[in-house]
């Protein structure tokens, strides 16, 4: 077999080399900000009649970091034992303890997790395709993954995974590892419990594709493998499946549209119960809450008493950002290191010490948005303050202004939760203008044997109106689409969503919304949150059609005319929905 080393040396192979360069260890100079690039691999792309010992490796146009992130390199299917990784400047050595299956195609996923020394990852997932046999499986399935916002700011990417179905399982030497002598009565994959046949990692975008593909009958699914483990884990990872099983017969004419949602059906329990600032308490569940479940569930909370009756806290809310917890407030004196029992039902309470503040805390405003605010349309917008701790918005909703020029505005409100104030401008607020929302504030100043007060303005942040003139609309048609799909715009600039539905010959319009770059989806609406369904991995319950338009959209006045034709939902060329 030749060596790496030898094969490198010519740098005119062209299944081997993808450019050539001279690489050195990083000095000074001016910050890096490149991400790492391959050079050349080893076995060559797309090769048949490899050993089945396995030995891959890749050259990067810099050094990388070591240790090798655990799951930043993975090998489908699935071999034997550990896949193990050794960096050596700019070389990444792969192998194992166990060989490969003897004629089986294989793919190598180099993910984003790979980083140079700098810190700058691998700008796209790289996969090498490569056969142990006489013959390669060249068919592909491809497709769109929705990436969470959290998961793009972390840039966790999700994975893609593809698992087989039927009689062909059998055939699966990894499967035969995991079920044993089961493996002749497991005939549909267990995707929350076997790895998968086939798996890959997205780009930035949500992009995916799946090589090395052998015609066949399969289930998809994508998912956050925050483990790492290349199986699903439906506690803690969201996941989404496919909208029905995919039956690969050719080459790709259409892509795979995957959303992904929570699949943690356990019921609601608290793991933590600790008390914040010295005078709140926050609860800690084992999975997040609907929105519009806060007031039930946080309505059953508080102090339970050894005849099981409950002491109801005054005040709950939210933390920022985070909705598997709830903080409660009591108009309730604690007694210092007494020992209480805290939850939401008599089932599942926590013991509890109070511990008496040594300091009173002090509110601070955290940040300000707008609730329903349609720029395009509302003059009058619901705006929300929010603090770090409960407030009494009467004491503040008379002090607040929206400040434009020279004109100052009310704003009439009230409370929304114990941690926040809604209010809209008593009158039509300017339009195509920057306005400033600020609170009272009174100073006094002492002057000889005078006390002059002097008040001012604090601006608490600023919000935005819209030009007229940038007001325009957005029509299309999608092929087969009735009253039931639900279109979405998304704004890129202000974060808002807009809905619209089809009518009776499939046209849907979108009217008054700003100029400006917009992401469009489409999907059959079956809930109440006018989101997609994701399906369920466990028990398996396929997902509702979705669809992305890959392309950011420019809306502009010159495109209002326009009427864009989009693919049926039910579209596909190279699988069946069954």
């Amino acid at each position: 077999m030749p060596t790496f080393k030898k094969i490198a040396a010519f740098c005119s192979s062209a299944l081997l080399i993808f450019s050539c360069a001279t690489v050195v260890p990083p000095d000074g100079g001016p910050e890096d900000k490149s991400p790492p690039r391959i050079l050349a691999v080893y076995p060559p792309p797309n090769s048949t009649d490899n050993p089945e010992e396995l030995k891959i490796v890749l050259q990067f146009d810099e050094w990388i970091s070591d240790p090798v992130p655990k799951g930043a390199v993975r090998i489908s299917p699935p071999v034997a034992g550990r896949v193990l990784t050794e960096v050596k400047g700019n070389m990444l050595h792969i192998s194992s303890n166990e060989n490969l299956d003897s004629a089986t195609t294989y793919t190598a996923v180099i993910s984003n997790a790979i980083k140079d020394l700098r810190n700058n990852p691998l700008g796209q997932p790289y996969t090498l395709l490569f056969s142990t046999g006489p013959q390669l499986d060249t068919l592909e399935v491809s497709g769109w993954v929705k990436i969470p916002d959290t998961a793009l700011v972390r840039k966790n990417f999700p994975v893609v995974a593809l698992y087989p179905m039927g009689t062909e399982r059998q055939n699966k030497s990894y499967l035969q590892r995991v079920y044993k002598d089961s493996l002749k009565d497991s005939l549909v994959p267990q995707m929350g419990f076997e790895p998968a046949m086939l798996i890959t990692q997205t780009d930035s975008t949500g992009r995916f594709e799946l090589f090395g593909v052998a015609p066949g009958e399969y289930r998809i699914a994508a998912f956050i493998d925050a483990n790492r483990n290349n199986i699903i884990d439906i506690q803690q990872e969201i996941a989404g499946v496919g909208s029905g099983e995919i039956h690969v017969k050719g080459h790709s004419l259409d892509s795979i549209f995957l959303f992904m949602d929570s699949q943690d059906t356990a019921s609601l329990s608290l793991s933590e119960v600790s008390q914040q600032l010295g005078f709140f308490i926050n609860l800690k569940f084992n999975r997040p809450i609907n929105k519009e479940n806060l007031d039930s569930i946080a309505s059953n909370c508080g102090v339970y008493n050894k005849d099981s009756t409950l002491k109801q806290a005054a005040n709950a809310w939210w933390p920022l950002g985070d909705t598997s917890q709830i903080n409660l407030a009591f108009n309730y004196e604690f007694s210092e290191d007494s020992s209480y029992n805290i939850g939401c039902n008599t089932e599942d309470l926590h013991k509890f010490n109070w511990q008496n503040p040594k300091d009173t805390a002090q509110s601070s405003f955290v940040r300000l948005w707008l609730a329903d605010h349609n720029p395009a349309l509302d003059s009058t917008p619901l705006i929300v303050g929010t603090y770090n701790i409960p407030i009494n918005a009467d004491t503040i909703l008379p002090r607040l202004r929206a400040i434009y020029d020279q004109d100052t505005i009310p704003l009439v409100g009230k409370q929304r939760y114990a941690n926040s104030w809604e209010a809209r401008p008593s009158k039509v607020l300017a339009k195509n203008a920057r306005i400033s929302i600020a609170l009272e504030q009174i100073d006094s100043l002492k002057k000889d044997s005078t006390v002059e007060v002097k008040t001012s303005w604090r601006p608490l942040s600023f919000i935005e109106t819209a030009n007229p003139l940038d007001l325009t609309q957005y029509s299309g048609k999608i092929n087969g689409c009735d009253e039931n799909i639900v279109i979405r715009l998304y704004s890129i600039k202000n974060k808002q969503q807009y809905l619209s539905h089809c009518d009776g010959e499939g046209n849907f319009i979108f009217n008054d919304i700003l100029v400006g770059k917009y992401f469009l989806d489409y999907f059959a609406a079956t809930n109440q949150d006018q989101k997609p369904y994701a399906g369920s991995v466990s028990p398996y319950r396929v997902a509702e059609v979705w669809r992305f338009v890959a392309d950011t959209i420019f809306i502009t006045k010159e495109t209002q005319n326009d009427s864009i034709t989009y693919p049926s939902l039910k579209s596909g060329a190279y699988y069946e929905l069954k």
